[in-house]
């Protein structure tokens, strides 16, 4: 039984790099429609300002995401790992 946990552990542990690392391919696709969606009120010399500066800070948006996606999903191993084992 515990060697049954230990792989479905290394399952999940897998799937949550492997969709971290998915999603880092489609961040910046997504940052600029949300900046499209949320900005559409404003000048469009305003909203070229700000792609510009998500472009600029995309590796510092990229490893922020990065950290942020980690633990989330730790969090959320952590909690499902103890409501197995309780």
């Amino acid at each position: 039984m515990g060697l049954l946990l230990t792989v479905f552990f290394i399952v999940l542990e897998g799937l949550m790099v492997g969709l971290i690392i998915l999603s880092y391919s489609f961040q910046y696709m997504l940052e600029r429609i949300t900046a499209q969606i949320s900005l559409f009120w404003v000048d469009k010399t305003d909203l070229l300002l700000t792609l510009k500066n998500l472009s600029t800070h995309r590796f510092k948006n990229r490893r922020s995401s990065i950290i942020y996606a980690l633990s989330v999903s730790f969090m959320i191993f952590v909690s499902s790992s103890v409501e197995l084992q309780l």
